[in-house]
């Protein structure tokens, strides 16, 4: 009942912010006052078992083995070639060649 009242408090601020004419924010990373006040939100609405999983999960570089890291080269080969695939034949459906 209180993580609702917490959210709804929070859309309710996002809400007049917007309607007092607070321009949008342009892309960038957020300040680090917003980040901390973020996180902060965040972890006031986990769950207990959820709070432990958020703050046990790290995400980083990992090595791979040589044979992983060609399948992966691989893959992103393939996405590039299918990107060009799809690309070449919108231009030519686009302009009547086909």
């Amino acid at each position: 009942m209180a993580n609702e009242e917490h959210l709804l408090a929070g859309v309710a601020v996002a809400q007049r912010g917007v309607s007092a004419g607070v321009p949008p924010r342009v892309a960038g990373p957020p300040p680090a006052a917003d980040r901390e006040r973020d996180a902060a939100v965040v972890l006031t609405v986990l769950e207990p078992d959820q709070l432990v999983a958020a703050k046990r999960s790290r995400f980083c570089l990992c090595r791979v083995s040589p044979g992983l890291g060609g399948v992966l080269w691989g893959l992103r080969s393939y996405v590039v070639f299918m990107l060009a695939v799809v690309t070449i034949e919108v231009v030519k459906g686009l302009t009547g060649h086909g």
